[in-house]
């Protein structure tokens, strides 16, 4: 059910605002504020419809519309909330692929940062799933992790050795990309040899090591 309806204008002078103060204006970005927590818009440029979950109406109040300094609309945040430093609502991507392979280096190198002092990595599993809000996440397992948990299985191993994509971002970038599906075949596909590759540069691998993909 729709509870209300934000229209935020294309146009507007530099900076960052709240939606609450800002005037109408002659073209608008619609936004819509739904029940249980959710909010949702259709993409600009794909038409698809994009869902928002956990929003609730303390983190709404904090929605900001960004104007860059020629007072185009480029992207709308939640600056805050819960669960997140900062939660990407909508942004004008130049070229959304390119900004999803980004930040798939950026996942790759995240997962790497515990091991900035060496270590022994025996396995990198990669489990990842594009539903309506799409996953991916992987593992950095050390030989005894291995024989511990598992060596050809992600399933046994604990949470807290699982390394996540932000899926919400993900989502984001996707809605605005054509082929979604591809894109994030791709998305995938980088990221896993990315951080292969800057394993084995680092000297991490052990001989065995390997790469387990799961879907």
């Amino acid at each position: 059910m729709i509870l209300d309806t934000v229209q935020i204008p294309l146009s507007h002078k530099y900076g960052e605002f709240l939606l609450k103060k800002l005037p109408a204006g002659d073209e608008s970005f619609e936004l819509r504020r739904l029940d249980c927590d959710m909010i949702e818009y259709d993409h600009p440029t794909t038409g698809r419809t994009v869902r928002l979950y956990d929003v609730s109406d303390r983190v709404f109040g904090k929605i900001e519309a960004r104007y860059n300094e020629a007072g185009e609309l480029y992207c709308i945040a939640m600056p805050s909330s819960e669960k997140h430093h900062l939660r990407t609502v909508w942004e004008k991507f130049k070229d959304p692929q390119d900004m999803l392979l980004n930040y798939g280096e950026f996942c790759a190198r995240e997962a790497l940062r515990p091991f900035a002092g060496g270590g022994n990595i025996s396995r990198l599993f990669v489990d990842y799933c594009l539903d309506e809000t799409p996953t991916f996440s992987v593992i950095l397992a050390s030989p005894e992790d291995a024989v511990k948990y598992s060596a050809d299985h992600s399933a046994p191993y604990p949470q807290e050795l699982r390394k996540s994509a932000d899926s919400e971002y993900i989502m984001v970038i996707l809605a605005g990309i054509e082929e979604p599906a591809e894109a994030f075949r791709k998305f995938v596909t980088y990221t896993t040899d990315t951080l292969s590759s800057l394993l084995k540069n680092m000297k991490l691998t052990t001989e065995d090591f390997c790469v387990i993909r799961a879907c």
